[in-house]
């Protein structure tokens, strides 16, 4: 394609689809957070490590169990399955707003999306074995067991994952200051967070409800965005920028 961005004639069809497209990323957006946020709210209640042995034989001799294994079986993969589709409509949705020669970024933005919902993933297996263990077979309850794979999920969400979820923070926002299709308060806002998530070194749960949130609310200014382009339009007026319906879509 030519790097050179030619305008193309404005049709309601146009504006119809950009709208669709933004509804797209919203929803999909919106049910990677909400199931996300309940496996997190879910998981929490796997016992600590430092709990004793008997809190740990309580909660995979009772029903609670079952809660983590449906986490691992349905929650998270949806969540995982809804996030892919959100990342490929935001790639898909930049590449209308973003100068091809910046696509670098793009591509860090897709791989650390990719490599955040692989590590959630690895994670939430990782944290599930011990209840699977109890609620799929007959192996016996096993104390040692119950305590590091909970653990060795945790580290790979909290150490790893979060840092991955910091860098998409980070190059979207970027993205959206340099195009001016995000209003900056909230690009300062995602460069706070993102800083939050990379320098952080808490093996709380709970750090990582930011992601989920933050996702939601990128998902919710974009389909204002769409549905109000008019601040849009203004802030590419101010940085220099032509109007996004003067731009020829990406392949």
């Amino acid at each position: 394609m030519d790097p050179e961005r030619k305008p193309v004639d404005i049709t309601d069809e146009s504006h119809q689809t950009t709208q669709r497209d933004a509804l797209q990323i919203g929803v999909l957006g919106a049910v990677f957070a909400i199931l996300f946020l309940v496996s997190l709210w879910l998981l929490n209640a796997v016992p600590k490590p430092r709990e004793g042995d008997q809190a740990f034989q309580e909660f995979y001799s009772g029903d609670e169990r079952r809660k983590v294994v449906i986490v691992g079986l349905y929650l998270l993969p949806l969540s995982a399955i809804a996030f892919i589709w959100f990342l490929a409509s935001l790639r898909q949705w930049v590449a209308r707003t973003w100068p091809i020669d910046r696509q670098i970024i793009g591509t860090v933005q897709l791989l650390s999306g990719v490599a955040f919902i692989t590590l959630a993933l690895a994670s939430s297996a990782a944290t599930i074995i011990p209840a699977a263990a109890v609620e799929l077979s007959d192996q016996a309850f096993d104390p040692a067991l119950a305590r590091q794979f909970p653990l060795y999920g945790d580290a790979l969400l909290l150490v790893f994952g979060i840092r991955m979820a910091a860098m998409f923070v980070m190059t979207t926002a970027n993205m959206g200051l340099k195009s001016a299709v995000l209003p900056k308060w909230f690009v300062y806002l995602s460069f706070l967070l993102s800083a939050i998530l990379l320098l952080s070194y808490s093996l709380s749960i709970w750090l990582v409800v930011g992601f989920p949130m933050w996702v939601l609310a990128l998902g919710l200014l974009i389909i204002y965005g769409a549905r109000n382009p008019e601040g849009i339009r203004r802030r590419r007026e101010a940085a220099g920028l032509p109007p996004l319906d003067e731009l020829r879509p990406s392949d």
